[in-house]
């Protein structure tokens, strides 16, 4: 029997118009678009207040890829019916879409304040978020997601990307390890917890993952290009070169691999060729800011050419916040060189905000640390250790804060026949944060404490090991890490007989030349001018403490001295080693030796004065410095 003209279905709408509806929603579940909008569209011309058919044809139109028009249905829709939380994440779908990301994000809210456990909804927010640069807050959304749902597989891969992004690698690294419990083919997450490893130093563990992606695929661009980033990292250089050799083999327009190996080149000491890398890159890719900063560091300007032109340029695009603040560490490069010091320091101010909201650091904490090691290490510390560790000569640690001289004096160094120098090598970082044992939380110092006779020497034999796998048959071996100034205390209950050279330069140049410079890794501290300030007292602090309980342990070399009187200053420097003087050191520039820091450029010259004094010329931007510095300078 045919229902009656009028008679509802249980939903309270008309039988025949519920029937459409189902009819239309089972098309748009069988992906057939075309005559889904139609039936929608015929839907609406009877009743145009229908929630659901409102949330239907939104999303039609989402899939048709009209995310304009779907809004207006959705907020229809949401308006009809408030209390429906997949309809506001579906708003928020279009919105995003639409490129309407504030919006997007208020769909996103409500959804979630009509049902807190909408796990979908957590993860939409999350990635509306990142690409606001959010990365903390969408890091939030995404454990959310992942809490409520522990097999919601996108939202674990989004929180470990946004944990990446945020330079929080110990976290992202946890996540994709279980991305790949899940999903153990998946070869994006390989590659991204090969990249967390490789930022938290663990090279064997980052070399794992690429491998075993290399080894199905030889040929993976991205594989390779990371493995290239990891030898480089490691001072594999002539390896990074193949491996990156082989990229533009395949791939001749690789701007990255063109870039990464204008630095491999500079490290070299092929500064021409690294210029040409880096003009490489950027013809391929001429946005690449990364590429115009490099190439403004490994040059000197002495008026505006193409290069600089090209660079000017990248500020009248629409480039992303790490783009930006490339391109302004390279203007203050070149307005540095032309001597626009006003200009260059505006340059400076701008990248050096930029990156410092990409780091995570409170100056605070390292006041605790550096008390904390004044505390432990104290007269009774060395006494109750007298005749421990290794009697090796074969260390010489220099040290003291960055761009204060550390890589010139291990190039000087370094030119001696029986010294070989080995650079920022981080084995000691490593070792002495990994004595700490199975509990990773445990305060350091403590733990340094505890540690037996037979504990230390085994530290010491181990650091030895990697230490003299470096050297290519020399008796004695620079580490030239500056932070290992932290680790004084234990350096010389390990190695009672090594040499510590700790660089000291004018604290105003010190400070300024870090805030110049971009740093790859580490120096959290650089990137504001009172950081900056505090942390070097607090080193200036800890080095006077070394020098009370350690007397005569520790050879304190002056920089301007240094470049004043090169050979006097290049004699007691090695008289206070035990080596014999030896000329050569004094043509240091000649030495064939990869070198990997931001000094890299100035090692490859001859001493120049030009370095004394920079700070003076930016005097008047300089005074939260100044206040930061107090009575050291």
């Amino acid at each position: 029997m045919a229902p009656a003209q009028g008679m509802e279905s249980n939903s309270g709408r008309p039988v025949h118009f519920a029937k459409g509806l189902a009819a239309a929603h089972e098309l748009f579940r069988r992906g057939e678009l075309d005559r889904a909008e139609t039936a929608c569209r015929n839907l609406l011309s009877q009743v145009n207040d229908d929630a659901d058919l409102c949330a239907l044809f939104g999303m039609v139109l989402i899939q048709k890829g009209d995310p304009e028009s779907s809004i207006a249905c959705l907020e229809k829709a949401a308006f009809l019916q408030p209390g429906v939380a997949r309809t506001h994440n579906n708003l928020g779908i279009a919105c995003k879409r639409a490129g309407r990301l504030r919006e997007a994000e208020t769909a996103y809210r409500r959804a979630i304040s009509v049902d807190a456990s909408y796990a979908q909804a957590h993860n939409n927010l999350g990635v509306v978020l990142v690409e606001r640069g959010e990365f903390s807050d969408a890091a939030m959304s995404f454990r959310l997601a992942v809490n409520l749902d522990v097999k919601f597989v996108e939202a674990r891969r989004n929180l470990a990307r946004a944990l990446l992004e945020s330079t929080q690698f110990s976290e992202a690294a946890k996540e994709f390890r279980r991305v790949l419990e899940i999903s153990p083919d998946d070869i994006s997450a390989t590659l991204a917890l090969a990249l967390a490893l490789r930022h938290l130093e663990d090279y064997d563990g980052a070399s794992t993952w690429l491998n075993q992606i290399l080894k199905a695929d030889p040929g993976h661009i991205n594989a390779l290009f990371q493995k290239g980033l990891l030898l480089q990292e490691q001072g594999a250089l002539p390896e990074a070169r193949e491996a990156l050799e082989r990229i533009v083999s395949v791939e001749p327009d690789h701007a990255g691999a063109h870039n990464l190996m204008g630095v491999v080149s500079q490290a070299l000491g092929e500064l021409d060729g690294a210029v040409s890398c880096f003009r490489r890159a950027i013809s391929i890719q001429p946005h690449f800011a990364e590429a115009h900063r490099n190439l403004a560091m490994a040059r000197r300007h002495v008026a505006i050419d193409d290069d600089v032109r090209r660079t000017q340029q990248l500020m009248d695009f629409d480039i992303d916040e790490p783009a930006t603040m490339h391109a302004e560490f390279a203007l203050a490069k070149i307005d540095d060189d032309l001597g626009q010091f006003d200009d260059a320091f505006g340059h400076l101010s701008r990248a050096n905000r930029l990156k410092r909201r990409s780091v995570h650091y409170d100056v605070s904490q390292d006041r605790i640390f550096f008390e904390s090691l004044k505390r432990t290490f104290d007269p009774t510390f060395f006494a109750n250790r007298e005749h421990w560790g290794e009697d090796d000569t074969a260390p010489i640690f220099i040290v003291g804060m960055p761009r204060s001289g550390t890589t010139l004096v291990e190039q000087i160094m370094a030119s001696h026949p029986r010294v070989w120098g080995a650079g920022e090598i981080l084995d000691l970082d490593r070792l002495l944060w990994a004595a700490r044992g199975a509990d990773q939380t445990q305060d350091w110092c403590e733990a340094m404490v505890s540690l037996s006779q037979n504990d230390v020497e085994e530290l010491a034999t181990s650091y030895l090991h990697v230490l003299k796998q470096r050297t290519q048959g020399a008796d004695r071996v620079t580490d030239k890490t500056p932070g290992n100034f932290h680790y004084i205390g234990m350096i010389r209950v390990m190695f009672p007989r090594a040499k510590i050279i700790n660089c000291a330069r004018n604290p105003l140049d010190t400070c300024f030349s870090c805030y110049q410079n971009y740093f790859t890794r580490g120096v959290p501290f650089a990137y504001d001018l009172r950081e900056l300030g505090t942390y070097y007292r607090l080193y200036s602090s800890l080095m006077d403490h070394w020098r009370e309980v350690l007397p005569g342990f520790v050879y304190d070399l002056c920089y301007e001295n240094l470049l004043q009187n090169q050979e006097a200053e290049s004699r007691r420097l090695l008289d206070f080693c035990g080596l014999e003087w030896d000329p050569v050191c004094l043509d240091f520039h000649r030495t064939d030796r990869p070198v990997q820091t931001a000094s890299v450029v100035q090692v490859r010259q001859p001493i120049y004065r030009s370095s004394v004094g920079r700070a003076t010329q930016y005097a008047n931007h300089l005074m939260p410095l100044r206040d930061a510095l107090g009575d050291i300078i």
